[in-house]
């Protein structure tokens, strides 16, 4: 940059008499340009940071978070950057080993040199994540979980959580069954416990439904069989999943879902295994709740901009609601950094992220001014179809 000048200033002195003034200032001005732009070009890019599970085992729920980021901050690149600077998305694979996670988090922190980490995902993986970003000062955006465990770190003003929490997406699921006329459910869970099924413990009763919790083990075939008998007996009418991914997939791959006495109405959390549920229920109606706008079947601005990128940067893996998600997160991540000025710092980005106020991403708001409360209202039932149609 200090050249830059100093060629500048040797072209004021010997052109004094040469050129006129306008044909003068003209050139200095596309030379100060120049010289902005190669500037900027050397400056290095901002690292935001991420730590999924990238195993074989997670990979096709992993590479959905990672492609709905990564269009956002393609687009953004494409634009020019922030301030001239480019925005480096970092993930780290941490193979469902917690310890790992944590150590990635450290990594991205310290080597990487990342101004925020986005998109944990997993309550064991976000608490995790909070408490480092308590430690080190850099902010987490965007957790890919409920959990009420995060609220206490929400108001330490370093964790900024943005979908709703299990206890609303359970007395969201609580009143659609209710006003269906559903009045006794079944609960299948994966997880004794769970903050899933004790919000909903807490809240069908408030909706007049009886329920039964039904713990299963994917490595237990005998148990799952006398649990699969129970629910298809006819006693329930309807079935709330609690269930990790990987239990979805273990149990689709025994025939577990397949019975002809299986209750007719299904209902699940936001949760990453919605694509392996509707697998298994392909000739029947499933019910779920939408932590973001389907981004398939909205007509927002935001959705329409999150397919024209998409398809722009090739990545049909993103169009799915992890995907949306995880490009919401981003967007608002690189929106903190383009308000946290010229230089931005994890110290800006965290003031930018606490003074962030009904920001609107086009049919979708948030705001983080209040730390005891998730920064989105958004939570609505979706459901699928008997056809495969995901509909509001």
């Amino acid at each position: 940059m200090t050249d830059c000048v100093v060629r500048i200033e040797n072209l004021l002195r010997h052109t004094r008499h040469l050129i006129s003034n306008c044909f003068r200032q003209a050139l200095v001005a596309w030379m100060a340009l120049g010289c902005l732009l190669a500037y900027a070009g050397n400056l290095p890019p901002i690292v935001i940071g991420q730590s999924l599970n990238l195993g074989p085992s997670n990979y096709q729920i992993a590479k959905r978070w990672v492609a709905g980021a990564t269009i956002y901050i393609n687009a953004i690149n494409s634009a020019g950057g922030i301030n001239g600077r480019q925005i480096q998305l970092v993930t780290l694979d941490n193979d469902g080993n917690l310890k790992q996670h944590t150590q990635n988090i450290q990594t991205l922190i310290s080597e990487h040199k990342a101004i925020a980490i986005i998109n944990c995902a997993g309550d064991k993986e976000c608490v995790a994540s909070a408490k480092l970003a308590n430690q080190t000062g850099v902010p987490l955006i965007g957790t890919i979980a409920g959990s009420r465990q995060l609220d206490s770190f929400r108001e330490s003003r370093q964790v900024f959580s943005i979908r709703q929490s299990y206890d609303k997406e359970a007395a969201t699921i609580a009143m659609q069954l209710s006003s269906m006329g559903v009045s006794k459910v079944a609960v299948l869970s994966d997880s004794k416990d769970s903050e899933k099924s004790e919000s909903l413990a807490s809240n069908l009763p408030k909706a007049r439904i009886t329920w039964e919790v039904f713990h299963i083990q994917p490595s237990n075939s005998a148990t799952q069989e006398s649990v699969g008998q129970k629910l298809a007996d006819g006693s329930y009418q309807a079935v709330i999943f609690d269930l990790e991914p990987s239990t979805i997939d273990a149990l689709y791959a025994r025939n577990f879902f397949n019975r002809k006495t299986w209750p007719a109405t299904n209902f699940s959390f936001a949760n990453d295994g919605l694509v392996s549920l509707s697998n298994a229920f392909k000739q029947r109606v499933l019910g779920f709740t939408m932590v973001v706008p389907n981004p398939e079947a909205h007509s927002l601005s935001l959705v329409t901009e999150f397919q024209r990128n998409a398809e722009r940067y090739s990545e049909p893996n993103a169009i799915n609601f992890e995907g949306m998600e995880s490009y919401i997160n981003a967007r608002i991540c690189v929106e903190a950094i383009r308000r946290a000025g010229s230089k931005p710092s994890t110290e800006s980005v965290t003031a930018a992220m606490r003074k962030m106020q009904s920001y609107d991403l086009g049919g979708y708001s948030v705001n983080f001014t209040n730390p005891t409360k998730p920064a989105s209202t958004w939570l609505e039932i979706g459901l699928k179809t008997s056809n495969g149609l995901f509909i509001k």
